[in-house]
């Protein structure tokens, strides 16, 4: 499968930031360049990859293999990003 993917601001949101014993989740794996790169400053972190596109997953957890804290990935199921998504008890839009 060929998944093109340009990590946008990578660099400002990494910065200097990573503590290579943290615990980290991205959220929107995408195409793994934010995940691939927050794993190459682990050493006994743990990095989580999340995302609802099940090809996104298949990248996140394939690109960082091998590296120290990659932890895999998983797929959120739709709706579940949003606090008053489909998940949510009062429905799509949520209690009034």
């Amino acid at each position: 499968m060929e998944f093109s993917h340009i990590p946008v601001l990578l660099q400002p949101c990494l910065g200097a930031n990573i503590d290579p014993a943290g615990i980290y989740l991205d959220g929107t794996a995408g195409g793994a360049g934010h995940s691939r790169e927050i794993a190459k400053r682990l050493t006994t972190g743990r990095l989580i990859s999340l995302d609802q596109d099940p090809d996104a997953v298949a990248v996140a957890t394939e690109r960082p293999k091998g590296l120290p804290g990659a932890g895999g990935a998983g797929q959120l199921p739709r709706g579940s990003a949003s606090p008053r998504g489909a998940g949510h008890p009062g429905g799509e839009r949520g209690p009034a």
